[in-house]
């Protein structure tokens, strides 16, 4: 049985939009592969949740979450390492040629950390203030639940509950879920092709759609989900592609 790691929104499992402005709803989860119909499982690829736990055996061989049947961790780690590098160019590309995106609609949420560049439109920099400690970073670690090999394709920051937690680009909410794993989750498209995650939050302050300057407060951290304590996991995507976080933020 593989667990689905991420949980586009609850209207592809129910039907139903989350009309809350702030508060997530309770979810029933796990939910599995097997549980989804065939529209639901394209839905999901379209929303571009690729797994971001993948667990292995002692062998190095995937046992849930593949990105495909019989990848290896190595291989896995040379794909992430590939797209870490397409997007290292497309930054690069990004400063020599930059040109802010208008965004079109009206804005739902205004810059509250200064710390954050006003006209930032890639999430460079920490999704948080004081430059907090990296409790767990990206690649190949042993989970601290499973006992598993797996992949970490994140960073994990240790902070304590209703820490504030700030977007570090212009983007849009893309969704705003509660999955088993994640917890309490948040994605955020920006510009480029790029996107951030955040999860194990106590709660969301954006929903799915609003318009966010970069220093925008969009949530606070939690212990939601699978997790041993109170942290922010952050990832960054590109083209829906998990990419190593580590060449974007401070540290």
């Amino acid at each position: 049985m593989v667990y689905l790691p991420i949980v586009a929104n609850a209207a592809v499992l129910s039907g139903q939009e989350n009309t809350n402005n702030s508060f997530l709803s309770a979810q029933t989860f796990p939910k599995t592969v097997n549980d989804l119909s065939f529209t639901e499982r394209v839905e999901l690829l379209k929303d571009g949740y690729a797994p971001w736990e993948s667990e292995y055996d002692n062998n190095g061989n995937c046992v849930s979450n593949c990105a495909y049947v019989g990848i290896t961790i190595e291989k896995e780690l040379d794909v992430l390492q590939r797209n870490t590098e397409i997007a290292n160019i497309r930054v690069q590309d990004y400063k020599i040629k930059y040109q802010p995106a208008q965004i079109l609609g009206k804005v739902r949420c205004y810059q509250s950390n200064n710390a954050i560049p006003s006209n930032q439109t890639i999430p460079f920099g920490e999704p948080l203030i004081g430059n907090p400690n990296i409790v767990s970073g990206y690649g190949k670690r042993i989970h601290p639940i499973t006992k598993k090999l797996e992949v970490h394709k994140g960073i994990d920051f240790s902070v304590p509950n209703d820490t504030n937690i700030y977007s570090p680009a212009r983007g849009i909410v893309d969704t705003v879920w509660t999955d088993s794993t994640c917890g309490n989750g948040l994605r955020i498209q920006h510009e480029k092709g790029f996107s951030t995650l955040y999860c194990h939050l106590d709660k969301s302050l954006v929903k799915k759609g609003d318009l966010i300057e970069p220093g925008c407060l969009i949530a606070k951290s939690g212990n939601t989900g699978r997790s041993t304590g109170p942290h922010l996991h952050y990832g960054i995507y590109l083209d829906k592609n998990l990419i190593d976080p580590t060449g974007f933020i401070n540290q």
